[in-house]
């Protein structure tokens, strides 16, 4: 991926919010007819659904619910809780970080893990393993349950120590897809190496980037979110589990983020590499995925998806999108009961040309 000011970006910079904001009607009725129709979203538990489309020249911002405050430039600049779709930008500064050590992806987490947690099959496990969620680790474990104070901040107390005991107690299984937040924790040793996380982020999310991603923020600065009741809900403070689910954003910051991958102009619809199709042929075939620098990539006909969905206690975020088509939906809501598929919904409109 490349991180480069998109037109998109510079016209928010510009203050030209108006070429996101002004609302095509049909477009938005389009939408609202996957919302009534092929989704069972309860605006009643979650107040605020927001989509983002993009598709080359075309792009809009939906909103359904309860309308957000918005500042001058009818933008709502507050904050989201990404949930899993942490992992992307993780994997992202993984790779950087690595680099910056003389490491590769291939380089065994050993290297950077304390000595007396390597052992039985942690001492041949790849960093590559760990961010394509193919070393066998569960998705949560018991100590994670355990360590839960508070129902409504449940990561809040899973600390250092407990990831520690966690890694002592599981063998993991080389090359077995199992998607973990175990193993996006255990990137903790890796960024300790570069000075933390939370400068490194800020060392390589810069301003020029257009990127504002963050691993703490006040909690004024977030969008308040809705548990399953409908009521207002703690936010999240993971401690050790930053790396898996704790990251945060604003709406513009993770497009900017995802058009990353976005094809060059020049090689806009080219034809996908017929290796990396067969590959996600066979990974259909085991209903498995495979994972491209954090995000769930599948085979649709001849197109490639790109797709993660993430939530917390009180926010659901969800992405997908086609790079070599330059198609793109995101959506957020401030409820945890989320959205369902809809993102991929909203791709699916984008690619079957719904949008006129």
């Amino acid at each position: 991926m490349r991180l480069v000011i998109s037109t998109l970006t510079y016209l928010f910079i510009l203050g030209t919010t108006d070429f996101l904001h002004a609302q095509d009607k049909h477009y938005h009725k389009q939408i609202e007819k996957l919302i009534r129709h092929e989704t069972v979203i309860d605006f009643k538990i979650v107040p605020t659904v927001i989509v983002v489309s993009v598709d080359y020249n075309f792009s809009s911002l939906d909103t359904f619910g309860v309308k957000l405050t918005e500042d001058s430039n009818n933008w709502n600049p507050a904050i989201w809780e990404l949930g899993s779709v942490s992992k992307p930008f993780i994997a992202v500064l993984a790779k950087e970080a690595l680099a910056q050590l003389g490491l590769s992806e291939d380089s065994q987490v050993c290297t950077v893990m304390p000595d007396s947690l390597c052992h039985a099959h942690w001492s041949i496990i790849s960093f590559k393993q760990l961010l394509e969620h193919r070393a066998g680790l569960p998705l949560t474990t018991t100590g994670m349950a355990q360590a839960e104070k508070d129902v409504q901040d449940p990561y809040k107390d899973y600390h250092l120590s407990n990831l520690e005991r966690d890694i002592m107690e599981i063998d993991p299984v080389p090359g077995q897809y199992s998607y973990s937040h175990l193993g996006y924790a255990a990137l903790y040793w890796l960024f300790e190496k570069v000075g933390g996380l939370h400068l490194f982020m800020e060392q390589y999310f810069t301003d020029d980037t257009g990127v504002g991603v963050y691993d703490q923020v006040p909690d004024s600065m977030l969008i308040p979110g809705h548990g399953l009741n409908g009521k207002i809900t703690a936010n999240w403070h993971p401690s050790v589990l930053t790396t898996a689910l704790g990251l945060k954003t604003d709406a513009l910051s993770l497009y900017q983020f995802v058009s990353g991958w976005f094809a060059d102009e020049d090689d806009m619809f080219a034809e996908p590499d017929p290796e990396l199709l067969r590959e996600l042929e066979v990974y259909d075939q085991k209903k498995e995925f495979k994972v491209i620098d954090g995000w769930l990539v599948w085979r649709k006909g001849k197109s490639i998806v790109y797709y993660m969905h993430g939530h917390t206690g009180g926010h659901a975020v969800s992405v997908a999108f086609i790079p070599a088509e330059y198609k793109c939906a995101m959506v957020f809501a401030n409820g945890a009961a989320g959205t369902q598929d809809l993102s991929l919904l909203v791709l699916d409109m984008l690619q079957r040309g719904k949008k006129e």
